[in-house]
């Protein structure tokens, strides 16, 4: 699979807990019943951001190896 796809599945992921958590607290849930999704999730992301890397570590993986060649 490609790196992009994979960070896109992976946004989804992190993007869907996100709105699930948003719609638990908005129902009534109380944050302190809340905290051990909270941590998990902040958990994920950092775990998705090591996995992904950074943009410029992408960027120079991608560049082509000589100048001028695509």
């Amino acid at each position: 699979m490609k790196p992009v796809l994979i960070a896109l599945i992976l946004a989804a992921g992190l993007h869907l807990v996100c709105l699930g958590l948003t719609i638990q607290h908005a129902a009534g849930a109380e944050t302190k019943q809340l905290l051990p999704a909270i941590i998990d999730f902040t958990r994920q992301i950092e775990a998705d951001e090591i996995a992904i890397g950074t943009p410029a570590d992408r960027i120079d993986i991608l560049k082509p190896a000589t100048p001028g060649t695509c």
